[in-house]
């Protein structure tokens, strides 16, 4: 027998989750810096990564992730 009050809670909790992830996909959890790259240019980056021969872009990838450790 489920108990109304937690049917209440749990209906709650779906909400709020929902209003979190909306407010997160729409940008508006965390403020922007100035540096962050705008998606229009990172999605031109990612076509043209997968654009390349897979060799390149294991070759690339690889000497990212270095950098990515040193920093």
């Amino acid at each position: 027998m489920k108990i109304p009050a937690r049917d209440a809670e749990a209906a709650d909790a779906a909400q709020l989750k929902r209003s979190i992830l909306k407010a997160a996909f729409e940008g508006r959890l965390v403020s922007q810096a100035a540096t962050d790259e705008p998606a229009r240019a990172l999605l031109a980056r990612l076509a043209v990564d997968h654009s390349e021969a897979p060799s390149q872009r294991a070759l690339r990838n690889s000497a990212g992730s270095k950098e990515l450790a040193i920093q």
